[in-house]
């Protein structure tokens, strides 16, 4: 596979229950900056598990974890340490 058509992976990603945000790296005209996408997890009438976009009332809990886990090294208003990665993660945070 050449170095074009290898697909992107995220820098990291936080789960909590069936959510899961990941951190992508992307770069702009002044460096480096992130973006954040978010899923929740569930397992098809075919039984593969799929991910999806919309969250009922229940997720919102896991939901918040796994944003505030994020939004914690970005709280320092630094969009990158020295060697281009992302913020710490701020760390005790608890699944639910």
């Amino acid at each position: 596979m050449a170095p074009q058509d290898k697909k992107p992976t995220p820098v990291i990603t936080l789960r909590c229950s069936r959510i899961k945000a990941s951190v992508w790296k992307n770069e702009g005209m002044n460096g480096p900056f992130y973006n954040v996408t978010v899923a929740r997890s569930y397992k098809g009438q075919d039984g593969v598990w799929k991910n999806s976009d919309s969250f009922g009332v229940a997720d919102l809990d896991a939901l918040i974890v796994v944003a505030n886990r994020r939004h914690a090294g970005s709280r320092r208003g630094r969009t990158a340490d020295r060697h281009g990665k992302p913020p710490a993660l701020a760390l005790g945070a608890s699944c639910i």
